[in-house]
């Protein structure tokens, strides 16, 4: 009985092993699935909570935060740290409510397209090493790399509808020169949805942050409290 769980143990492992790499094999597949989702997708809010650990092996993160992202076509909105960023062709807004300063910029609108996607093949072109394990429905690649700011990158998704639902990365503290630095970020998906409600568009309006009166930009009524920045080339 003892040598059948002997090779019992051993079948298992090496089942294990193969599946992995068969799974690793189809790296650029998978990946490419979980970008589609994403880059074709023109219509999207995804929420997310990104949590900072001070240890790799602490269970409870020092910072937490969440974060909402908008995508309507070529339309991007996000908050996080108490800033909002919204992009259109051409025109894009910080309002940093930290500081209270509106920062209005010009943007190239096919630098805009580029950096709306996903960016997956980038971090995979990129990096030395690639692992694969699969926990039930959850599948993880990490992404190693032998210089740059991150040591390692593990992207976690549901392996029969390509979501991704967690995003770890892994800081490279030696490159880092803040004083305050992390030695792990997780970022976690906490909601999905390409249905917007009719109010949420407002979000994707440049004039609830400025006024334009005979070709002067000035902040708009709810933000005369700002400061603003204006580096669009024209007053």
């Amino acid at each position: 009985m003892k040598h059948s769980s002997k090779y019992n143990w051993w079948a298992l492992l090496f089942f294990f092993m193969v599946t992995a790499n068969l799974a690793a094999q189809n790296v650029d597949s998978d990946l490419e699935k979980i970008e589609s989702i994403y880059d074709n997708n023109k219509k999207v809010i995804i929420n997310k909570q990104i949590n900072y650990y001070k240890n790799v092996a602490d269970k409870k993160p020092e910072e937490s935060v969440t974060s909402e992202l908008k995508r309507d076509g070529s339309n991007y909105y996000s908050t996080a740290f108490n800033v909002e960023t919204m992009v259109t062709k051409g025109v894009s807004v910080l309002v940093d409510h930290n500081s209270k300063t509106i920062l209005l910029d010009e943007n190239d609108a096919n630098e805009l397209d580029e950096s709306l996607k996903l960016g997956i093949s980038a971090v995979k072109n990129s990096s030395s090493k690639i692992d694969f394990k699969k926990l039930g429905k959850q599948g993880c690649y990490t992404f190693h790399f032998k210089s740059g700011d991150h040591l390692k990158a593990e992207l976690w998704f549901n392996s029969e509808t390509f979501y991704v639902e967690k995003i770890v990365y892994y800081p490279n503290t030696a490159s880092i020169n803040e004083a305050e630095s992390y030695s792990k970020v997780e970022i976690l998906i906490t909601d999905y949805n390409t249905t917007f409600q009719p109010d949420e568009q407002k979000d994707f309006n440049i004039y609830q942050y400025i006024k334009v009166t005979n070709s002067e930009i000035t902040v708009a009524e709810k933000y005369k409290e700002y400061k603003l920045i204006n580096n669009i080339g024209y007053n």
